[in-house]
């Protein structure tokens, strides 16, 4: 069985006045953080390795998820290329993570995510909110053979269900 877990970055500020990849978490961003990663914990959504966009708001929403579920630092994955990525490329990295790991997250960006979420789903898009979470279960025991042919949805998660 393989676990994917699908992250939107929080709220970010746009009144920051920087390039769009330099864009960190506003205030609303920075507090459901943590709340996420309580909700993640409790549910036992806990990645073993987590591929990072390489984007400021995406990295201090891994960053901060992360030390709530103890993930260790050298299994964050910084990947540029998830940076405003086609859903192509989120299946390639997903493809190509070693077997041994069970569950795994990509922390992105909207379209793609919605878009692989909606593709595993069988749905024709999924609305992934910020810092909406989207887990997919797979019964398969390769990260090669996961398709919506194996896929059940898991759960469904952002912060306004929780507010």
């Amino acid at each position: 069985m393989k676990t994917l877990i699908l992250i939107r970055h929080g709220k970010s500020d746009w009144s920051a006045g920087v390039p769009d990849k330099e864009r960190p978490l506003n205030k609303r961003g920075l507090r459901n953080c943590p709340l996420m990663g309580n909700i993640l914990q409790r549910e036992g959504l806990i990645p073993e390795r987590m591929y990072v966009s390489s984007a400021k708001r995406t990295t201090q929403t891994a960053q901060s998820i992360s030390k709530i579920l103890g993930t260790p630092q050298n299994k964050i994955i910084s990947c540029p290329e998830l940076y405003l990525c086609d859903p192509f490329t989120i299946d390639e990295i997903i493809t190509f993570t070693p077997p041994k790991y069970n569950c795994i997250a990509i922390v992105g960006h909207n379209p793609a995510l919605s878009q692989i979420a909606g593709q595993y789903s069988q749905q024709s898009y999924v609305d992934l909110p910020t810092l909406g979470v989207f887990a997919i279960s797979f019964k398969t025991d390769s990260w090669e053979k996961i398709s919506s042919d194996n896929a059940t949805k898991q759960q469904f998660l952002y912060p306004k269900l929780f507010e």
